[in-house]
């Protein structure tokens, strides 16, 4: 599952509070790499709008997420399967 923790949440609304366009930004989410310790992904905050049609999207906690088309396939592992809508980040909290 994709966790946001409270301290992250609170980084996301300062970065969003510095944008003129704050109501409509996402954080957007793409693995951009793999190393020896795992995937290396890439966060932003975007505009909605300016979030690619092939996105998914979804809400964690009242942050919207835009998950990069072919990074999605990547963040559900087998373990997601039995929970039928999790996301994985390889254990890793953002």
């Amino acid at each position: 599952m994709l966790t946001i923790t409270d301290l992250a949440k609170e980084k996301l609304a300062g970065f969003a509070a510095q944008a003129e366009d704050s109501d409509t930004l996402v954080l957007r989410v793409a693995i951009v790499g793999r190393g020896a310790s795992g995937f290396q992904y890439d966060l932003q905050l975007i505009s909605q709008k300016d979030a690619p049609e092939d996105d998914v999207v979804v809400e964690i906690d009242g942050v919207v997420v835009s998950i990069a088309e072919k990074s999605a396939c990547l963040l559900y592992t087998s373990d997601a399967a039995d929970e039928r809508s999790s996301v994985d980040l390889g254990g890793r909290r953002i």
